[in-house]
Order: structure tokens, then C-alpha cells, then sequence
């Protein structure tokens, strides 16, 4: 069963790279108390692959993300006698932003949730992309 048989797709960037994936290649690892990783080998017939750390990777089953995160390594290998590369892709979800990232305000006593969730937003993960969808008070 090949990559397109069960509906995975994998973008780097907004860039469908699911063609590329080489079948048996994909781990995805989501343990609890750490961030959800992801690795995969991708198999670069043209040259034309770029992944870059940072760039927002997306994984998906079907309409189900199984992964969302950015690319924190990679390593490029060309395939000796060809003008192929063959790639190894490791990937970490989103929290790796937060672990980046330290707010030192201070919150007053009081304040909702909400405020204090909006203020540590704007102060310390301003252009993350983060917002307040999911915060319940």
C-alpha cells in the first residue's frame, strides 16, 4: 500500500510534498508531557525540495490533521551517481514556540483568564500566529 492509498498528505510551507514521502518513512510521536513530533524521509527526484527550519508543516489523513507544527531539522543527502537528494525531515508541533518564548509581566490579581491569556499573547507571542480561539473562561 503506497502513500496515496491511505490519504496522507503531507504540505512543508503550504508546498504538497505527499509524492515525495518515502512509504515506511512517517513517524509521528505524540507522548504525554512533551511536545508531538514528526520525522519523515523524503525522496527528491527534480532537486526541488526546501525544507527550511521554521517553515509550518501540516500533516493530514484524509480532512484530519494528525500533525501541525514547524520544521526544526533536516538533513540532505545526495544519492551517489545521481543528481537526486534523498532528505530525512524531523518536525516539533507548535509548542516549541512557547518553550521560546518567557513572559515576565506581571498578571494582577483579579484578572480574568481571558485578560491574562490576551495579555501574554500580545506581550510575548505577538506574530505567532497564536490567538485566543479555545480560551474558555
Amino acid at each position: 500500500m503506497g502513500v496515496d492509498d491511505i490519504a496522507l498528505s503531507i504540505a512543508i510551507g503550504g508546498v504538497d510534498y505527499t509524492g515525495m514521502v518515502r512509504v515506511g518513512s512517517l513517524n509521528v510521536l505524540d507522548e504525554l508531557n512533551g511536545p508531538a513530533t514528526a520525522a519523515f524521509d523524503l525522496a527528491d527526484r527534480q532537486s526541488t525540495a526546501e525544507p527550511a527550519i521554521g517553515k509550518p508543516i501540516i500533516i493530514k489523513h484524509g480532512e484530519y490533521t494528525l500533525f501541525a507544527g514547524q520544521v526544526d531539522k533536516f538533513s540532505k543527502v545526495r544519492v551517489k551517481g545521481t543528481t537526486m537528494h534523498d532528505w530525512h525531515v524531523q518536525c516539533v508541533d507548535y509548542s516549541c514556540i512557547l518553550g521560546r518564548r518567557t513572559y515576565t509581566g506581571t498578571i494582577p490579581a483579579g484578572t480574568t483568564l481571558r485578560s491574562a491569556v490576551a495579555t501574554i499573547l500580545s506581550a510575548a507571542l505577538a506574530g505567532e500566529g497564536f490567538t485566543m480561539a479555545g480560551v474558555d473562561t
